[in-house]
């Protein structure tokens, strides 16, 4: 048991590494294979990281592709049109093919342009009429779509449907990463996305003169495009984006190692816990061993030797089942809507080492403290006749201090990470640490508190199970400590998914509130998809000119840069302040108007981040590289979590980004149903909501995010169970002769298994108890540093949690309470 909770953490460790690795390797084949054959990319100028909803990156102007093919050392250069937002629909043409974080891709590429990108096509051929398209495979497959099916898309204006003729794949690559790639011809793509001559290619891919390096060949279009766009070597295109996508995805193994972290360190409480049971139980060994000449050395490496044995045997089996815990981990990440494109599995000689010093480490650093106790056995133990009997534990003192040292320590680093005043890396880290050390330290307390918990826990368990029951809950309290560090480990998880369950339910109640205070109009239009995509450019202003319809604003969100960092802006359509779509109000109480091109209204962080007040200016610059200064005319009052932020027009906005609407405000005399209908034939992708439904959407999202939680913490969960398991299991060897005497006196089997698991279930719920205490403490502190959110206690959900927590115990305690009832009588007394 102690070995497999090595496993089960280091699997997690290794496999997290396996899946991610497998995901750089992936897309780093991903733009190879796209850029491959061209010998210099030439790309829009983009500021790095500024985008908007639903927006392709800047375009260029048509004639840098006739630039281009007038400069030195070209041979061949085409122009590809294309779109990351283009939404390709089921047979029904209502709801989107593909998961709802991957883009749908379009590419329209000119004819005869075979010797760029390695698609290839699995059947049918390229789209030569305008048509006609073609898809990937798996796109189609998964759509149930065949050669001559009409497929609906849409992308700027109303659905189209196009003639299916062909199925591509990339080679060398299986998948996609989930997005939906379709390919047209180039004027289908042109109209689909609404280009302009001013706004017209993606990509302009370029071929040498035999004799001409790429070098050379990227200095001449460099000189012959000037500054209108940024050229690179095929090769550094394709590096820079594999890094960029990289970047984006940082976050993704920073968060499931957090969670492999977290199973090892619960794990780290069943090491300690089995090496201070079993140190205890050879005494008398340990006692021998000094009376024939060992030394407190030699004793210590015992102890820590047969923890390195456990350490190497359980590293090295968690990083083999890491290869088993990666695909487990891609098939979590696509049941919730991520799935990245997954090549030959990476083994890197990183995960074997990483694997081999985390298993090996905790496990060492665990049994110290065990290993050091056995030292402190004096030799005259060895002249006992027979083995002492487990006795009363006494809570120690100075492990108490220490706890509450730690305590203090932990939650002070806490404090200083969420209230912010410790920010970037070093305020993960304070808040990683901090957690870990509250942890500890509320380990480290719990002694004091087993016996009152166990009054508190088993005291219906005495009136409902009668002498078993008293017998558990004295067992339970015999040694405080033992109990403490079982319960801690359960402790641990739960008291992480109560504060998940806590934080997401105020989420829930907070996005709730302020959507209903600010949000005016009773309808709201978004896609079918829960608005993971945009809606078409064009449908505000088709719903204006519907005669029941007395207004409509689109509302979106677009990132630019302002005083060097990040800055987010929500924009809103002309009258969605003016016609009272959205109420929001100035920090002077008045009500906030529409902002005109050029202007801005502030929210109260942004003022305060920028040291800007109204009347004053900012400077702001957009994804297309364009710098603009914006007037600020009001600073907007703390709207709440969720409507907080900054405010411009959406024509100020297109100056800076292509934003796509994400959903439209609309006040109708027509019910949500009878507006729905009017939209189908053209926008058969937009969901008609009222206001509540369409917040009680935005809400689930919340819900989705917990169940991921959920899923990532329930290893730490099965690991506390072991531990429940390893305990009980010792615990019985250590009192054979108790339990035999207790079957001597007229117990039955079936009392003894009662007596067992009520014993661990005493001890799951004491964990739980200071799991959803702790869990809560965590949430409070976590929410009081958000503005206006709303702290709420999901009583059901968290009685589950606890339920559940008993259960585990209960079902961990069959294995032991079988052995303990099987015990032979006769033996048991005899027992030394």
């Amino acid at each position: 048991m102690t070995a497999l909770a090595v496993v089960l953490g280091v699997a997690l460790v290794s496999g997290t590494l396996v899946y991610t690795d497998t995901i750089d390797r992936s897309f780093d084949n991903l733009t190879q294979a796209t850029t491959r054959g061209a010998d210099v990319i030439v790309t829009p100028n983009s500021e790095q990281g500024v985008d908007s909803f639903g927006s392709d990156p800047p375009q260029m102007p048509r004639d840098v592709l006739d630039k281009v093919r007038g400069a030195d050392g070209v041979r061949e250069a085409i122009g590809v049109v294309g779109s990351q937002q283009l939404v390709v629909f089921e047979k029904n043409g209502r709801d989107r093919l593909g998961s709802g974080f991957a883009p749908g891709v379009l590419s329209g590429d000119e004819p005869n342009a075979d010797w760029f990108g390695s698609t290839r096509y699995a059947s049918g051929h390229a789209p030569r009429a305008d048509d006609e398209i073609a898809l990937d495979r798996k796109a189609a497959e998964k759509g149930g779509y065949a050669l001559g099916d009409e497929v609906p898309v849409q992308l700027a204006g109303p659905q189209r449907k196009l003639r299916l003729v062909g199925t591509v794949e990339l080679d060398g690559v299986g998948s996609f990463g989930g997005a939906t790639v379709a390919i047209t011809t180039q004027p289908t793509a042109v109209a689909l996305a609404s280009r302009t001559p001013r706004n017209y290619y993606n990509t302009v891919a370029v071929r040498r003169d035999p004799g001409v390096s790429a070098q050379q060949l990227e200095a001449s279009v460099r000189r012959a495009v000037g500054g209108e766009a940024t050229v690179r070597t095929g090769e550094a295109e394709a590096s820079k984006q594999a890094k960029d996508i990289q970047d984006n995805l940082s976050f993704l193994p920073t968060i499931l190692l957090v969670f492999a972290g977290i199973a090892t360190f619960v794990g780290a409480f069943l090491i300690f816990n089995t090496f201070s049971i079993t140190v205890a139980q050879r005494q008398r060994e340990h006692a021998l061993l000094r009376a024939l000449g060992a030394t407190r050395g030699q004793v210590r490496r015992q102890v820590l030797g047969e923890s390195l044995a456990i350490g190497v045997i359980g590293s090295v089996v968690g990083v083999a089942a890491g290869l088993l815990v990666a695909p487990g981990l891609r098939s979590l990440m696509a049941s919730f809507g991520v799935d990245f494109p997954s090549t030959s599995t990476v083994f890197a000689p990183r995960t074997i080492v990483v694997g081999l010093l985390v298993g090996i480490l905790v496990t060492m650093i665990s049994s110290f403290v065990p290993a050091n106790r056995a030292t402190r056995v004096p030799p005259v133990e060895a002249l006992r006749e027979a083995a002492a009997p487990p006795a009363r534990g006494r809570v120690r003192r100075g492990g108490v201090i220490a706890g509450a040292v730690l305590a203090a320590i932990g939650t002070a680093l806490l404090l200083l990470a969420v209230t912010g005043t410790i920010d970037g890396d070093g305020g993960s880290a304070a808040a990683g640490v901090g957690a870990a050390l509250l942890f500890i330290g509320t380990a480290l307390l719990s002694p004091i508190l087993v016996a009152p918990l166990a009054a508190l826990v088993g005291g219906p368990m005495t009136r409902i199970f009668g002498l078993p029951g008293r017998l558990a809950r004295d067992n339970a309290v015999r040694q405080p400590g033992r109990t403490a560090v079982t319960a801690a480990a359960l402790m641990v998880g739960l008291a992480l998914m109560v504060f998940a369950t806590v934080f997401a339910s105020g989420m829930r109640e907070t996005l709730r509130g302020d959507l209903e205070q600010a949000v005016d109009a009773p309808v709201v239009v978004q896609s079918r998809d829960g608005g993971m995509s945009s809606l078409p450019p064009e449908l505000p202003a088709v719903l204006r000119r519907d005669p029941a319809v007395r207004a409509a604003g689109a509302m979106s969100f677009v990132s630019v840069k302002a005083g060097g960092e990040q800055m987010s802006l929500n924009l809103a359509d002309p009258g969605v302040f003016d016609q009272g779509l959205l109420r929001l109000h100035t920090a002077d109480g008045r009500q906030v108007r529409d902002p005109g091109p050029g202007e801005v209204l502030l929210g109260e962080g942004d003022a305060e981040k920028l040291r800007a007040t109204t009347g004053g200016t900012i400077v702001v610059t957009g994804a297309n590289t364009r710098r603009q200064q914006l007037r600020v005319i009001g600073v907007i009052a703390d709207a709440g979590f969720t409507m907080d932020g900054s405010w411009v027009s959406t024509a100020t906005a297109r100056r800076l980004a292509d934003p796509r609407p994400a959903f439209v405000l609309v006040r109708t005399d027509e019910r949500p149903q009878e507006l729905e209908r009017s939209l189908q034939r053209d926008y058969p992708g937009a969901e008609v909501q009222s206001k509540d439904d369409w917040i009680g959407t935005q809400t689930k999202q919340v819900d989705q995010l917990l169940m991921m939680v959920y899923a990532l913490l329930a290893l730490s969960v099965i690991v506390a169970f072991f531990g429940i398991v390893n305990t009980l299991s010792l615990s019985i060897a250590e009192r054979i002769r108790e339990i035999g005497l207790l079957r001597a006196v007229g117990a039955t089997q079936r009392q003894v298994r009662r007596m067992v698991t009520v014993e661990a279930l005493i001890t799951a719920l004491l964990g739980a108890t200071l799991g959803v205490v702790l869990g809560f403490v965590l949430a409070t502190a976590v929410g009081v540093t958000i503005d206006g959110f709303a702290l709420t206690v999901p009583i059901v959900s968290i009685v589950i949690l606890v339920v559940l927590a008993g259960l585990a115990g209960v079902l961990a305690a069959r294995p032991p309470a079988r052995r303990a009832a099987r015990i032979d009588v006769l033996v048991a007394i005899g027992d030394e």
